[in-house]
């Protein structure tokens, strides 16, 4: 969902809890109500299953073609570090279950990733496990730091939350939720379809420019209350 950064009034009022936990993230000054992308999910999750997507990956894309584009033309955020405390662009994490994620740290090159950011197939190289996180810590990473969920060690409730703090190429709209609030940038392109089925046929999704209508999912859950934010960053550079 598409958020003013730094701006509570640009949130739903069911979302404005999380503004303590955004609030949190140490933007670079030049991203200040700049828009960024705001996910909250919130559900039950059985013992032995993700909340989220499963495998190692990262957030860039690599192996799909979107309306003939090259692939190189698809970024999610980008992110780089100029000093262990001052980050650009970039996205931040956050759980409420220890052991549920794990974060490797390392960028990896163009080229290297999978359909949809996979690297299931390099996983050897980077080692057999992450640093797993714990309930209420805060991660930055960059779309090409390698990242998994893990299968939860019961079954219980799960609050997941992510900021984009960089800009996007692409916007999947069956996979993301509009806000009656704050519209999306003009150069961000719309794609309607299963971005997961994308992968596989590398490039059979439908896309748009902004501005013409897209249908939408609801991937932010409404909720009142947010996981209570650690005190610690961890740069995943």
């Amino acid at each position: 969902m598409p958020i003013r950064m730094g701006d509570v009034t640009s949130l739903p009022e069911n979302l404005r809890a999380y503004q303590k936990l955004i609030d949190k993230c140490p933007i670079h000054a030049s991203e200040k109500r700049q828009i960024g992308y705001v996910t909250v999910h919130e559900s039950e999750v059985k013992q032995g299953q993700t909340q989220t997507r499963g495998g190692l990956h990262t957030e860039r894309m690599g192996g799909i073609n979107l309306s003939g584009e090259n692939r190189s033309q698809l970024f999610w955020c980008i992110g780089f570090a100029t000093s262990p405390d001052c980050c650009v662009g970039g996205l931040y994490i956050a759980n409420s279950v220890d052991n549920s994620c794990e974060v490797f740290d390392f960028v990896v090159a163009d080229g290297v990733m999978g359909p949809l950011g996979d690297l299931e197939h390099v996983r050897d190289l980077l080692g057999k496990s992450g640093t797993p996180m714990q309930s209420g810590s805060l991660v930055w990473m960059t779309d090409r730091t390698p990242h998994a969920a893990l299968p939860q060690l019961e079954s219980g409730r799960r609050q997941f939350f992510r900021l984009v703090a960089g800009p996007i190429s692409h916007w999947f709209a069956d996979h993301s939720t509009e806000n009656p609030l704050v519209s999306l940038p003009d150069d961000v392109e719309v794609v309607k379809g299963d971005k997961f089925m994308m992968g596989q046929t590398r490039g059979e999704g439908e896309s748009e420019k902004k501005g013409e209508k897209a249908e939408s999912s609801s991937s932010s859950s409404s909720s009142s209350s947010a996981p209570a934010p650690g005190s610690t960053v961890r740069a995943a550079p």
